[in-house]
Protein backbone atom coordinates (compact mmCIF):
# COMPACT_ATOMS: atom_id res chain seq x y z
CA UNK A 1 0.00 0.00 0.00
CA UNK A 2 1.48 3.29 -0.62
CA UNK A 3 0.91 6.79 1.10
CA UNK A 4 -2.65 7.83 1.95
CA UNK A 5 -3.06 11.40 0.27
CA UNK A 6 -5.97 13.42 0.59
CA UNK A 7 -6.65 12.58 -3.30
CA UNK A 8 -6.91 8.97 -2.66
CA UNK A 9 -9.09 9.21 0.20
CA UNK A 10 -11.70 11.57 -1.37
CA UNK A 11 -11.37 9.33 -5.11
CA UNK A 12 -11.93 6.14 -2.60
CA UNK A 13 -15.24 8.34 -0.98
CA UNK A 14 -16.45 8.92 -4.34
CA UNK A 15 -16.45 5.35 -5.58
CA UNK A 16 -18.46 4.04 -2.49
CA UNK A 17 -20.11 7.15 -2.05
CA UNK A 18 -21.96 7.17 1.28
CA UNK A 19 -21.18 3.85 1.84
CA UNK A 20 -17.65 4.49 2.91
CA UNK A 21 -19.19 6.91 6.27
CA UNK A 22 -21.59 4.47 6.83
CA UNK A 23 -18.88 1.74 7.16
CA UNK A 24 -16.84 4.45 8.95
CA UNK A 25 -20.05 5.24 11.57
CA UNK A 26 -21.37 1.83 12.15
CA UNK A 27 -18.51 -0.92 12.17
CA UNK A 28 -18.03 -2.15 15.54
CA UNK A 29 -14.97 -2.61 17.47
CA UNK A 30 -12.89 -5.38 17.20
CA UNK A 31 -11.70 -5.62 20.08
CA UNK A 32 -14.76 -5.64 21.49
CA UNK A 33 -16.25 -8.48 19.84
CA UNK A 34 -17.01 -11.30 22.24
CA UNK A 35 -19.10 -13.58 24.17
CA UNK A 36 -19.88 -14.14 27.88
CA UNK A 37 -19.51 -17.40 27.53
CA UNK A 38 -15.16 -17.08 28.38
CA UNK A 39 -15.96 -15.76 31.86
CA UNK A 40 -16.18 -17.47 34.43
CA UNK A 41 -16.59 -16.45 38.53
CA UNK A 42 -15.48 -12.97 39.12
CA UNK A 43 -13.54 -12.56 35.58
CA UNK A 44 -13.79 -8.94 33.65
CA UNK A 45 -13.60 -8.71 29.90
CA UNK A 46 -10.92 -6.30 28.68
CA UNK A 47 -11.22 -6.99 25.17
CA UNK A 48 -11.70 -9.75 22.78
CA UNK A 49 -8.20 -11.60 24.21
CA UNK A 50 -7.59 -10.78 27.55
CA UNK A 51 -9.49 -10.85 31.06
CA UNK A 52 -9.01 -10.88 34.33
CA UNK A 53 -9.97 -11.11 37.80
CA UNK A 54 -10.11 -9.04 41.04
CA UNK A 55 -7.10 -10.35 42.21
CA UNK A 56 -5.02 -9.69 39.13
CA UNK A 57 -5.07 -12.67 37.80
CA UNK A 58 -4.19 -12.55 34.12
CA UNK A 59 -5.76 -15.04 31.17
CA UNK A 60 -5.24 -14.78 27.56
CA UNK A 61 -7.29 -16.01 25.22
CA UNK A 62 -5.40 -17.83 22.57
CA UNK A 63 -7.37 -18.66 18.96
CA UNK A 64 -4.32 -21.25 17.82
CA UNK A 65 -4.02 -24.83 18.44
CA UNK A 66 -0.70 -25.76 20.50
CA UNK A 67 1.02 -28.38 17.76
CA UNK A 68 4.56 -28.49 19.57
CA UNK A 69 5.64 -24.99 18.00
CA UNK A 70 5.08 -22.80 21.54
CA UNK A 71 1.97 -21.09 20.33
CA UNK A 72 0.03 -21.26 23.67
CA UNK A 73 2.89 -19.59 25.44
CA UNK A 74 4.21 -17.23 22.80
CA UNK A 75 1.04 -15.37 22.38
CA UNK A 76 0.47 -14.36 25.89
CA UNK A 77 3.80 -13.03 26.09
CA UNK A 78 3.13 -10.66 22.90
CA UNK A 79 0.08 -10.06 24.73
CA UNK A 80 1.57 -9.53 28.44
CA UNK A 81 4.48 -7.34 26.84
CA UNK A 82 2.21 -4.67 25.63
CA UNK A 83 -0.03 -5.00 29.07
CA UNK A 84 2.89 -4.54 31.03
CA UNK A 85 1.87 -7.22 32.93
CA UNK A 86 3.53 -9.03 35.51
CA UNK A 87 3.92 -13.04 33.66
CA UNK A 88 3.75 -14.29 36.86
CA UNK A 89 0.27 -13.73 36.73
CA UNK A 90 -0.27 -14.73 33.38
CA UNK A 91 -2.74 -17.55 32.07
CA UNK A 92 -3.87 -18.93 28.96
CA UNK A 93 -6.96 -20.67 27.50
CA UNK A 94 -7.89 -21.87 24.48
CA UNK A 95 -10.29 -19.87 22.56
CA UNK A 96 -13.63 -21.71 22.04
CA UNK A 97 -14.70 -22.52 18.37
CA UNK A 98 -16.86 -19.15 18.08
CA UNK A 99 -17.32 -16.94 15.49
CA UNK A 100 -16.02 -14.00 18.10
CA UNK A 101 -12.85 -15.59 18.19
CA UNK A 102 -11.30 -16.18 14.65
CA UNK A 103 -8.32 -15.30 13.52
CA UNK A 104 -8.85 -12.32 11.38
CA UNK A 105 -5.84 -10.53 11.99
CA UNK A 106 -4.36 -13.14 10.13
CA UNK A 107 -5.94 -11.24 7.29
CA UNK A 108 -3.98 -8.30 8.27
CA UNK A 109 -1.04 -9.98 8.27
CA UNK A 110 -1.46 -11.57 4.79
CA UNK A 111 -3.29 -8.70 3.08
CA UNK A 112 -1.22 -5.61 4.24
CA UNK A 113 1.62 -7.03 6.82
CA UNK A 114 3.43 -3.61 7.91
CA UNK A 115 1.50 -1.46 5.68
CA UNK A 116 -1.64 -1.61 8.03
CA UNK A 117 0.35 1.17 9.95
CA UNK A 118 -0.32 3.60 7.36
CA UNK A 119 -4.26 3.17 7.01
CA UNK A 120 -5.65 6.53 8.68
CA UNK A 121 -7.07 5.96 11.57
CA UNK A 122 -10.75 7.30 10.42
CA UNK A 123 -10.23 4.23 8.16
CA UNK A 124 -9.25 1.58 10.39
CA UNK A 125 -12.39 0.11 12.47
CA UNK A 126 -14.19 -0.48 9.07
CA UNK A 127 -10.99 -2.05 6.94
CA UNK A 128 -10.63 -4.18 10.68
CA UNK A 129 -13.90 -5.25 10.97
CA UNK A 130 -13.90 -6.30 6.91
CA UNK A 131 -11.19 -8.61 7.64
CA UNK A 132 -13.02 -9.93 10.93
CA UNK A 133 -15.85 -10.38 8.68
CA UNK A 134 -13.84 -11.84 5.76
CA UNK A 135 -12.41 -14.50 8.61
CA UNK A 136 -15.18 -15.72 9.36
CA UNK A 137 -16.67 -16.69 6.28
CA UNK A 138 -12.71 -18.12 4.94
CA UNK A 139 -11.11 -18.54 7.93
CA UNK A 140 -12.03 -19.05 11.03
CA UNK A 141 -9.70 -20.78 13.81
CA UNK A 142 -6.81 -21.86 11.61
CA UNK A 143 -3.06 -22.90 12.93
CA UNK A 144 -0.62 -23.49 9.92
CA UNK A 145 2.14 -21.69 7.71
CA UNK A 146 3.98 -20.14 10.44
CA UNK A 147 1.19 -17.19 10.71
CA UNK A 148 0.43 -17.48 14.27
CA UNK A 149 3.30 -14.87 15.71
CA UNK A 150 4.28 -13.12 12.77
CA UNK A 151 0.33 -12.06 12.29
CA UNK A 152 -2.21 -13.06 15.10
CA UNK A 153 0.67 -12.40 17.73
CA UNK A 154 2.31 -9.13 15.85
CA UNK A 155 -0.85 -7.93 14.62
CA UNK A 156 -3.37 -9.27 17.82
CA UNK A 157 -2.09 -10.35 20.69
CA UNK A 158 0.30 -6.64 20.57
CA UNK A 159 -2.19 -4.73 20.04
CA UNK A 160 -4.96 -6.33 22.23
CA UNK A 161 -2.17 -6.22 24.95
CA UNK A 162 -1.74 -2.54 24.14
CA UNK A 163 -5.43 -2.13 23.98
CA UNK A 164 -5.90 -3.16 27.65
CA UNK A 165 -2.93 -1.27 29.12
CA UNK A 166 -4.39 1.77 27.72
CA UNK A 167 -7.87 1.11 28.90
CA UNK A 168 -6.52 0.56 32.45
CA UNK A 169 -4.71 4.08 32.53
CA UNK A 170 -7.77 5.54 31.32
CA UNK A 171 -9.57 4.11 34.41
CA UNK A 172 -6.44 5.18 36.64
CA UNK A 173 -6.79 8.44 35.57
CA UNK A 174 -10.73 8.78 35.27
CA UNK A 175 -10.86 7.38 39.16
CA UNK A 176 -8.10 9.89 40.89
CA UNK A 177 -8.98 12.66 38.53
CA UNK A 178 -5.54 12.98 36.85
CA UNK A 179 -4.20 12.68 33.49
CA UNK A 180 -3.44 9.32 32.31
CA UNK A 181 -0.04 10.88 30.71
CA UNK A 182 0.96 10.75 34.05
CA UNK A 183 0.13 7.18 35.09
CA UNK A 184 2.86 4.32 34.45
CA UNK A 185 1.53 0.87 33.90
CA UNK A 186 4.18 -1.67 34.81
CA UNK A 187 4.09 -5.09 36.89
CA UNK A 188 0.59 -5.78 36.58
CA UNK A 189 -0.26 -1.95 38.47
CA UNK A 190 -0.42 1.34 37.59
CA UNK A 191 1.19 4.02 39.38
CA UNK A 192 0.04 8.10 39.38
CA UNK A 193 3.85 9.14 40.30
CA UNK A 194 3.11 12.69 41.74
CA UNK A 195 0.65 11.55 44.04
CA UNK A 196 1.86 8.54 44.62
CA UNK A 197 -1.45 6.79 44.33
CA UNK A 198 -1.36 2.75 43.01
CA UNK A 199 -3.62 0.29 42.00
CA UNK A 200 -3.55 -3.39 40.67
CA UNK A 201 -4.47 -4.37 37.17
CA UNK A 202 -7.50 -6.21 38.86
CA UNK A 203 -8.67 -3.41 41.31
CA UNK A 204 -9.13 -1.48 37.51
CA UNK A 205 -10.36 -3.98 35.57
CA UNK A 206 -14.13 -3.20 35.86
CA UNK A 207 -13.59 0.59 35.50
CA UNK A 208 -11.45 -0.13 32.68
CA UNK A 209 -13.80 -2.39 31.01
CA UNK A 210 -15.98 0.53 30.38
CA UNK A 211 -13.86 2.21 28.19
CA UNK A 212 -13.13 1.97 24.57
CA UNK A 213 -10.10 -0.25 22.99
CA UNK A 214 -8.33 1.51 20.65
CA UNK A 215 -7.85 -0.38 17.62
CA UNK A 216 -4.30 1.16 16.87
CA UNK A 217 -2.73 1.68 20.43
CA UNK A 218 1.04 2.87 20.64
CA UNK A 219 3.23 -0.69 20.77
CA UNK A 220 6.54 -0.69 22.54
CA UNK A 221 10.37 -0.90 20.74
CA UNK A 222 11.65 -4.09 20.72
CA UNK A 223 14.28 -2.50 22.87
CA UNK A 224 12.17 -1.98 25.60
CA UNK A 225 11.05 -5.78 25.83
CA UNK A 226 11.10 -7.49 28.84
CA UNK A 227 9.01 -10.71 28.60
CA UNK A 228 9.27 -11.12 24.58
CA UNK A 229 12.33 -12.79 23.90
CA UNK A 230 13.01 -14.23 27.41
CA UNK A 231 13.49 -17.70 27.83
CA UNK A 232 10.24 -18.84 29.84
CA UNK A 233 8.94 -22.05 30.56
CA UNK A 234 6.24 -23.27 28.46
CA UNK A 235 2.57 -23.50 29.00
CA UNK A 236 2.01 -27.01 27.46
CA UNK A 237 5.00 -28.90 28.70
CA UNK A 238 3.62 -30.01 31.97
CA UNK A 239 0.59 -31.72 30.83
CA UNK A 240 2.19 -33.34 28.35
CA UNK A 241 4.66 -34.47 30.44
CA UNK A 242 2.01 -35.97 33.16
CA UNK A 243 0.10 -37.42 30.67
CA UNK A 244 -2.84 -34.88 31.82
CA UNK A 245 -2.62 -33.11 28.22
CA UNK A 246 -5.85 -34.15 25.71
CA UNK A 247 -5.23 -34.55 22.07
CA UNK A 248 -7.54 -35.27 19.78
CA UNK A 249 -6.77 -39.23 19.24
CA UNK A 250 -8.28 -39.28 23.32
CA UNK A 251 -11.67 -37.79 22.29
CA UNK A 252 -14.23 -40.60 23.15
CA UNK A 253 -18.60 -40.97 22.76
CA UNK A 254 -20.43 -43.67 24.02
CA UNK A 255 -20.41 -46.66 21.86
CA UNK A 256 -17.42 -45.40 20.06
CA UNK A 257 -15.82 -47.38 17.71
CA UNK A 258 -12.01 -47.67 15.89
CA UNK A 259 -11.24 -48.75 12.61
CA UNK A 260 -7.46 -49.59 11.30
CA UNK A 261 -6.64 -49.24 7.79
CA UNK A 262 -4.51 -51.96 5.72
CA UNK A 263 -3.69 -50.15 2.51
CA UNK A 264 -2.09 -51.42 -0.80
CA UNK A 265 1.10 -51.41 -1.03
CA UNK A 266 1.05 -50.00 -4.39
CA UNK A 267 -1.33 -47.17 -5.64
CA UNK A 268 -4.49 -49.02 -6.84
CA UNK A 269 -3.61 -52.27 -5.92
CA UNK A 270 -7.32 -54.47 -4.77
CA UNK A 271 -7.81 -56.31 -2.20
CA UNK A 272 -8.64 -60.09 -3.21
CA UNK A 273 -7.82 -62.24 -0.51
CA UNK A 274 -8.58 -61.85 3.03
CA UNK A 275 -7.16 -64.39 5.51
CA UNK A 276 -9.55 -63.77 8.70
CA UNK A 277 -8.35 -67.23 10.07
CA UNK A 278 -5.33 -65.03 10.95
CA UNK A 279 -6.93 -63.59 13.83
CA UNK A 280 -8.91 -65.67 15.07
CA UNK A 281 -9.20 -65.44 18.77
CA UNK A 282 -8.32 -61.74 18.91
CA UNK A 283 -10.86 -59.78 21.39
CA UNK A 284 -13.25 -56.55 20.45
CA UNK A 285 -12.81 -56.94 16.85
CA UNK A 286 -16.30 -56.27 15.40
CA UNK A 287 -16.09 -56.24 11.48
CA UNK A 288 -13.52 -56.17 8.80
CA UNK A 289 -14.32 -53.93 6.11
CA UNK A 290 -13.18 -54.66 2.48
CA UNK A 291 -12.29 -50.89 0.82
CA UNK A 292 -11.48 -50.68 -2.83
CA UNK A 293 -7.84 -50.11 -2.05
CA UNK A 294 -7.55 -50.83 1.36
CA UNK A 295 -9.12 -53.32 4.29
CA UNK A 296 -10.42 -51.50 7.72
CA UNK A 297 -10.59 -53.14 10.72
CA UNK A 298 -12.93 -52.13 13.21
CA UNK A 299 -13.08 -53.02 16.78
CA UNK A 300 -13.78 -51.55 20.09
CA UNK A 301 -10.63 -50.53 21.34
CA UNK A 302 -7.63 -48.20 19.47
CA UNK A 303 -5.03 -50.86 20.12
CA UNK A 304 -7.37 -53.54 19.28
CA UNK A 305 -8.15 -51.76 15.99
CA UNK A 306 -4.19 -51.29 15.25
CA UNK A 307 -2.68 -54.89 16.39
CA UNK A 308 -5.07 -56.90 14.91
CA UNK A 309 -4.46 -54.82 11.66
CA UNK A 310 -0.60 -55.97 11.91
CA UNK A 311 -1.71 -59.53 11.84
CA UNK A 312 -4.11 -59.85 9.82
CA UNK A 313 -2.93 -61.56 6.47
CA UNK A 314 -4.11 -59.41 3.55
CA UNK A 315 -3.37 -60.54 0.00
CA UNK A 316 -3.33 -57.22 -2.87
CA UNK A 317 -3.49 -57.61 -6.46
CA UNK A 318 -2.73 -55.22 -9.58
CA UNK A 319 -1.60 -51.55 -9.22
CA UNK A 320 0.33 -49.00 -11.29
CA UNK A 321 3.56 -50.34 -9.73
CA UNK A 322 2.55 -53.97 -9.45
CA UNK A 323 6.22 -56.08 -8.93
CA UNK A 324 7.57 -52.66 -8.06
CA UNK A 325 10.31 -53.53 -5.37
CA UNK A 326 12.90 -51.27 -3.47
CA UNK A 327 15.47 -53.45 -5.00
CA UNK A 328 14.23 -52.01 -8.52
CA UNK A 329 13.82 -48.72 -7.79
CA UNK A 330 17.77 -48.04 -5.80
CA UNK A 331 19.16 -50.09 -9.82
CA UNK A 332 16.89 -47.20 -11.15
CA UNK A 333 18.37 -44.51 -9.32
CA UNK A 334 21.94 -46.18 -9.71
CA UNK A 335 21.53 -46.55 -13.58
CA UNK A 336 20.58 -42.45 -13.38
CA UNK A 337 23.34 -41.53 -11.38
CA UNK A 338 26.01 -42.99 -13.57
CA UNK A 339 24.69 -42.87 -16.90
CA UNK A 340 26.43 -39.76 -19.17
Amino acid sequence: MGKWTRRTLLGAGGLVGGGLVLGMTLSPNRLKIATDDVLEGDEILLNTWVKITPDNQITVIVPHSEMGQGVHTAMPMMLAEEMEADWATVSMEQAPAEEEFVNSDLGRGYVMGGASAKIPSVLFPMVDFALYQIAQSAVGQITGGSTAVRFTGEYGMRRAGAAAKHMLLQAAASEWNVSADDCVAENSRVTHAPSGKTATFGELATAASKFEPPLKPKLKSSNDFKIMGTDVPRYDIPAKVDGSAKFGIDAEVPGMLYAAIIHSPVFGGTPVQIDEASIAGLKGIKKIVKLDNAVAVVADKYWRAKTTAEALDVTFEGGEAQGYTLAKIYDEYESVLTSD
